[in-house]
């Protein structure tokens, strides 16, 4: 258990991982924040932080696919985070690795383990359903919420909560680690 705003939090009993871009705020506000970090979902449900966005969910708002996937949830599956505001993680370190070097050739993204906070709400999708053309979106979107795993599945996980880095007092966490 670890301590957060002054109460002990537990965590679900599995480690996951956290493809992070070494140029990333999340290192700086992780460090900043003692090993702690909220999905944007999350943040969104607070008071006057309704507009609150993230890099991604800024750019997921203006994505015709990540529009149809979203209304999808909403309709569906009202209960399921947001792609637009979780927190994208990957449930095996092997797994994690040969991701980063398929999904970021060419770029160097950290792999970071990472807890999730016991109240927080998952949900594991099989990422391949949105590899399709616009006419399958909806049917995609549905098999994508509903949980379901082709045979070859790339498996991400995504958190409205929060989560908690307990190597946050190392590097590559720290104040501002992208300036050198």
């Amino acid at each position: 258990m670890i301590e957060n705003n002054g109460q002990a939090s537990k965590f679900f009993p599995k480690t996951y991982w956290h493809l992070a871009h070494p140029g990333s705020f999340l290192l700086h506000n992780v460090f900043l924040s003692k090993g702690w970090c909220s999905s944007i979902s999350y943040i969104n449900t607070m008071p006057n932080l309704e507009n609150a966005v993230s890099p991604y969910s800024l750019r997921a708002m203006f994505d015709e696919k990540e529009r149809v996937w979203e209304n999808v949830r909403k309709n569906k599956f009202p209960y399921l985070p947001s792609r637009k505001g979780a927190i994208f993680l990957l449930d095996d370190f092997e797994f994690s690795n040969q991701l980063n070097e398929t999904w970021f050739r060419g770029e160097e993204r950290l792999v970071l383990e990472v807890y999730v906070k016991e109240d927080s709400i998952l949900h594991t999708a099989d990422s391949l359903w949105l590899d399709c053309i616009s006419e399958h979106w909806e049917e995609n979107a549905l098999r994508y919420w509903k949980g379901d795993m082709r045979e070859n599945a790339i498996p991400e996980v995504l958190v409205h909560g929060d989560v908690y880095f307990q190597d946050w007092e190392k590097p590559p966490f720290g104040m501002f680690p992208f300036v050198k």
